[in-house]
């Protein structure tokens, strides 16, 4: 049986309104009541930084409970940390479909994947190009799931149980493009460093690393703290620049989002 560390699930309270309560934070209490209602929010108070948690928000279409909750997820899917977060996604996308269009018969590695929208989004032209993709997971549920939706939409896309962090559980170290987005925000530096180099040795020496990072925004990081649990590692655009070198990389091409919140980083073996 394949174990590892779910990273991304931060929250150790057992109850956040009475964390907040002995911690006198009472002020805190009625804002979340009201987040409770929002699909988003309740999403990451329950599961953290949870592959619901991060699709939701690439999906952008507001939900949440009582009338009042669409309301309000619409709001938190609109502040500058989401519209961030989910221009990622839709870059991943365009990464995809560009390198994808200049060489057939890519071999893609996404990993983590949870739901991996950004490359099911794509499967007719991933099929109709030739390309393969794998994706690695810790959540054997969600494999099964996933593997069952790839056979059901005819889509090249196999997914495999495995830990990022874990070289021995990748499929083959050949690959052209390996996409990582949402694990480093929840790594620390060294670890940081040791699942690029990871990457490094199962990407083909032409290979490509689409990674990204995030900044901090001092109001989403309060929500997230104090009313979610939900703690994630903050880098600068040239912090993860710095690991990336470190690791045996050359950034090939950088850019931030609107917001300045995430850093998109597509970089080649040195």
């Amino acid at each position: 049986m394949i174990e590892g560390v779910f990273h991304n699930k931060t929250r150790t309270a057992k109850s956040i309104p009475k964390r907040l309560i002995a911690g006198r934070k009472y002020h805190y209490l009625p804002l979340y009541a009201v987040l409770r209602t929002s699909k988003l929010s309740n999403e990451g108070m329950n599961n953290s930084g949870s592959y619901h948690f991060a699709d939701h928000i690439y999906n952008y279409k507001a939900d949440g409970r009582y009338g009042i909750g669409i309301l309000v997820d619409w709001g938190v899917l609109r502040l500058p940390s989401a519209t961030d977060f989910r221009h990622r996604y839709l870059h991943a996308k365009s990464t995809i479909r560009d390198i994808g269009s200049k060489k057939k018969s890519l071999r893609i590695l996404v990993a983590p994947a949870g739901l991996a929208r950004e490359v099911f989004e794509l499967s007719d032209f991933l099929q109709k190009n030739g390309h393969k993709v794998d994706a690695i997971d810790l959540d054997r549920q969600l494999v099964d799931q996933q593997n069952s939706e790839a056979k059901k939409v005819g889509a090249a896309i196999r997914y495999h149980v495995g830990d990022a962090l874990n070289g021995d559980h990748y499929p083959r170290s050949d690959y052209d493009l390996i996409i990582c987005m949402g694990l480093t925000e929840f790594l620390s530096d060294n670890l940081t460093r040791k699942v690029f180099q990871i990457f490094h040795s199962k990407l083909a020496e032409s290979g490509l690393l689409y990674t990204t990072s995030t900044d901090i925004h001092k109001f989403s990081d309060k929500l997230l703290r104090n009313i979610a649990d939900l703690h994630t590692n903050y880098r600068t655009q040239q912090e993860i620049h710095e690991i990336l070198n470190e690791s045996g990389f050359v950034v090939d091409s950088s850019h931030q989002t609107k917001h300045k919140l995430q850093t998109i980083v597509r970089a080649k073996k040195r």
